[in-house]
Parts: C-alpha cells; sequence; structure tokens
C-alpha cells in the first residue's frame, strides 16, 4: 500500500557521509522504514553560515534521523543556536507582555538551557532532555527549549512526547509553517491522515512555497482515495520547485507512478523519466521506473533501473520481486528463481534503507 511505502527517511543504519542528498532531500539520514523523518532543508547550511537573525528558526529546519551521524549534522544547528542566543531583555514596566513572556532569565535557567544544548550537541541525548525538562520547569518557555526537548525525544524513540513538545513549540511560534510541516509528517507516519492534511496545509497556507508541504499533502490525499487532487497536489509541488530552481523530484516520481497506475502509461513515463534524469541516484525513482517499463515490455532498461535501485539500496525487497518477475517474462528460469529467493531473504531481514529512503 502507499502507506506501507513510507519509511525514514526514511530512517536507523548506516549514513553516507556525503551532504548532496536524495532528491534534495537534505542529508542522507538512516532510518527504518516507517518512522520518516530526514534532515531537511539545511544543505548547504552550517553554523558558520547563519546569522544570529535566523539561528533559532533554523531549528525547525532540523528533521530526526535516528543515527548517530544523522546527529552528528543535527547537533551543528544547535550549535548556532547556541551562539546566537541573544542576552535577555529587561522588560520595561510599560510594556506587560514583555514581562510574562520575555522576563530575564535567572542564572540557573540560563546554564540549564546551554547545558541542553551542549549535551545534545555531545550526542548525549538523556542529559539533553533532562537538562530541557530541568529548564522548563524552572520556567523557561520558548519554542527554541520545546524544539530542541522534542527531537531529543524523538531521537529517544519518544514519539508522544515528541508531538506534546513539538505542539507546544506551536503554541508559542503558531506562524512558523516547518513547525506544522514536521508536525503533520509525524501524523502521516503515525497514519492520523485526517489531522496530518490539516496540519500540512495549515504549513502551505503560511508558506506557499513549501514545496515538501504540498507533496505530503499529496500522499496523504492519495492515501485518502482522492487521486485526482493528489495529482493537483503533486503538480503545485513541481511547479514550485522548478520555478525555485531546487533538485527535489519525489513529487515527480509519485505523479508518475500514479499516472500509470490511473492507466495513463505515457504521460506516467514521461515524469518517471524525468525524475531518473534529475536524481538517478534515488533508489525509489529507479523501481518506479523500472515498473512502469515493464508494464511496456520486459526491455533491457527494466533491469538496468531494477539493478541500479538494488546497488543504491541493497536492502530493497520490492526491487528484487519486480526483478524477479522481468527473468520471469524474459525466460531466464533460473536467474528468475534465484532472485525471488534473494528477495524472500531480504524481506525476512526488513534491512533498513542507507539512505533512509522510504520504499
Amino acid at each position: 500500500t502507499l502507506a506501507g511505502r513510507t519509511a525514514l527517511s526514511q530512517q536507523p543504519c548506516g549514513l553516507p557521509g556525503e551532504w548532496r542528498g536524495q532528491g534534495g532531500e537534505g542529508t542522507r539520514v538512516s532510518q527504518c522504514n516507517t518512522n520518516a523523518y530526514r534532515l531537511d532543508h539545511i544543505n548547504q547550511l552550517t553554523p558558520d553560515s547563519l546569522s544570529p537573525e535566523t539561528a533559532h528558526t533554523v531549528w525547525h529546519r532540523v528533521l530526526f534521523g535516528t543515527s548517530l551521524a544523522a546527529l552528528g549534522l543535527a547537533v551543528s544547528v544547535t550549535r548556532a543556536l547556541q551562539a546566537a542566543q541573544a542576552p535577555p531583555r529587561v522588560p520595561d514596566a510599560s510594556d506587560p507582555s514583555s514581562i510574562a513572556d520575555l522576563a530575564p532569565l535567572s542564572a540557573p535557567t540560563d546554564a540549564l538551557m546551554a547545558g541542553a544544548v551542549e549535551a545534545f550537541r555531545r550526542g548525549d541525548l538523556l542529559r539533553a532532555r533532562d537538562l530541557a525538562t530541568r529548564a522548563l520547569a524552572a520556567g523557561q518557555r520558548q519554542a527554541p527549549l520545546y524544539k530542541l526537548l522534542a527531537v531529543t525525544e524523538y531521537l529517544l524513540g519518544d514519539a508522544p512526547q515528541f508531538e506534546t513538545h513539538i505542539r507546544e513549540a506551536l503554541a508559542l511560534a503558531p506562524e512558523e509553517a516547518d513547525l506544522h510541516y514536521h508536525l503533520a509528517r509525524h501524523l502521516y507516519e503515525q497514519k492520523r491522515y485526517r489531522e496530518a492534511a490539516t496540519s500540512f496545509g495549515r504549513a502551505s497556507t503560511l508558506s506557499p512555497d513549501h514545496y515538501k508541504a504540498r507533496y505530503y499533502e499529496g500522499l496523504v490525499a492519495e492515501v485518502m482515495g482522492q487521486p485526482d487532487r493528489a495529482r493537483e497536489l503533486f503538480s503545485n509541488a513541481i511547479a514550485t520547485i522548478e520555478r525555485l530552481r531546487v533538485r527535489y523530484v519525489w513529487p515527480h516520481v509519485d505523479l508518475g507512478r500514479l499516472l500509470v497506475d490511473q492507466g495513463d502509461i505515457e504521460r506516467g513515463l514521461g515524469w518517471l523519466y524525468r525524475a531518473v534524469r534529475t536524481d538517478p541516484e534515488l533508489p525509489y525513482g529507479q523501481y518506479e521506473y523500472a515498473k512502469a517499463l515493464l508494464r511496456e515490455g520486459p526491455t533491457a532498461d527494466v533491469e538496468r533501473a531494477l539493478l541500479e535501485a538494488i546497488r543504491l539500496d541493497p536492502g530493497y525487497a520490492s526491487a528484487y520481486y519486480v526483478l524477479a518477475r522481468y527473468y520471469a517474462k524474459i525466460g531466464d528460469e533460473q536467474r528468475a528463481q534465484q532472485t525471488l529467493a534473494k528477495f524472500k531473504d531480504v524481506q525476512a531481514d526488513d534491512m533498513p534503507s542507507p539512505y533512509g529512503l522510504r520504499r
């Protein structure tokens, strides 16, 4: 099913060290099939490149992988957060709201916040969670702190507390589109599709160029039995991607797949071919392209695309299955049986994607 193909990234496991991600997804974060978070939106971003004005808001750009390698990249953002924290503003008596919301932090609370950030930077998640929790108990109520706590809890596998604290961050910063997007991604992975659709829609309303929100809203629409709406949203995401000139081909792949499923094979293949040409290292694109080609006949391009998908993602069980079908169609019974056996082995092993990508 479509929901079953969600992985994360994808998704915990090995992580190649390069920063260019799958289809522009950002750093390749490994994660297993159903917890589909990745480090989004931070290609080309380093702590040194962040201004003090953006250091706090960049926090919401961090999506959550589970490997230590992913954590290493995530915590680079905490360094910018830590370096950019401005000293507390002394409230003016003529500004009552500032007394409630921006009162100077006591030294212990400041130390707790700094300690939580530093513990997270070191990868000491339990201490980071403890210090962040104590900072909240000491009276600090800031969206970046709730975000830090949410990210830590997600990495520790505490999804309910992640949701609690990402919602607390949203209560303090309701106009941050990426917070709505992160919450929606969590809801999507939890298969709470109606809630996810609302949050994705809110993200794209607040940020009309948020093509990832549009794309995932399209996936939700498809799951909910609204293929025409899904096609519209995928197309909308693609239009934004092309206007912004970013490399992110997931909507292209799913638009092509949807068109093929609806019987419009020629147009679907056009989008899939475009996706594979734009990002040949996306296993999902190679796989869907091969599946579509196989409908037209067992050509050598089918085998080539499936072998490439498997090379990129050796645990891609579905690719082995389709490859076995291909060999059967061309009459190579020996390789068909060998590949089918490999499919069963890989399926039983449930190897996570090395890229943290949904399959």
